[in-house]
């Protein structure tokens, strides 16, 4: 099996190179770091990813972008990626989009955000939580198909 990816979407290059390297040297060994810096092209990727099978653990996007709102945009995500973590990157002092992203929290759209300019000891402090939200959601999805499991061999045994 592959390892799990971590997708980074970022209209701005600069943005996307520096978290894409800051990724990279923390989580790189056991993680793919993918990158667009198109949004459509972007879910377009993270479908085909889904779609296939292959783990994603991790979409960080810029949640500015030209082509979409940023709460459309990651609602896609949502549907795509169910079980992916979410986590929004925003600029500080960006009022208009702080209700934006307050909206996307509440409605459980995006889990987490990272300001910039980006501290990359945060960064990784809140990529580390997200991850370990990933991991722990997919392990109390296994138990509970385990327990359904074992609820119906024992209701085989019953009947």
């Amino acid at each position: 099996m592959r390892e799990p990816i971590i997708f980074l979407v970022a209209n701005d290059l600069e943005t996307l190179g520096t978290v894409a390297a800051a990724l990279d040297r923390r989580f790189g060994l056991d993680y793919r770091i993918l990158t667009e810096s198109s949004p459509s092209a972007a879910l377009a990727r993270l479908a085909e990813a889904c779609e296939g099978a292959e783990p994603v653990a991790l979409v960080i996007a810029g949640v500015a972008t030209p082509e979409m709102t940023a709460l459309d945009w990651l609602e896609q995500v949502h549907d795509l990626c169910p079980s992916a973590a979410r986590c929004a990157l925003v600029s500080y002092g960006d009022g208009p989009t702080y209700p934006v992203l307050r909206h996307a929290l509440a409605r459980g759209h995006v889990d987490s955000y990272l300001l910039k300019p980006l501290d990359e000891r945060m960064l990784h402090i809140t990529i580390e939580m997200a991850l370990y939200k990933h991991r722990m959601e997919q392990e109390r999805q296994k138990l509970l198909g385990d327990l359904q499991d074992h609820r119906a061999d024992a209701h085989l045994h019953v009947v």
